[in-house]
């Protein structure tokens, strides 16, 4: 007979009333400051970055502006699918809060 080993997690919550576990993911969220700096940071200062170091690298004929500029963007792409995840995240508590 499979007898599994039970989830920590589902032992932590047994017991508990929905209110709790709303209260925990609601705790578990991003701040809407760190949010809205996060955002701000990729969708303004990132490519504003990257287009500023591989243009003066340009002018100035220093080396790897190109890949310095790439990997900036890269960053940024990365933080912005972050956001995205946490954004539906909160969507998906949010909904489920007003349902009930």
């Amino acid at each position: 007979m499979y007898n599994p080993t039970p989830n920590p997690i589902s032992l932590l919550f047994r017991g508990w009333g929905e209110e709790h576990k709303i209260k925990l993911r609601r705790e578990k969220m991003l701040p809407n400051k760190v949010y809205d700096i996060l955002k701000w940071s990729c969708l303004i200062a990132f490519p504003a970055l990257a287009i500023l170091v591989q243009s003066v690298c340009k002018i100035w004929n220093l080396p790897f502006g190109t890949e310095i500029a790439t990997t900036i963007t890269a960053i940024a792409t990365f933080i912005g699918a972050l956001l995205m995840i946490s954004n539906a995240n909160y969507q998906k508590a949010l909904d489920e809060t007003t349902e009930e």
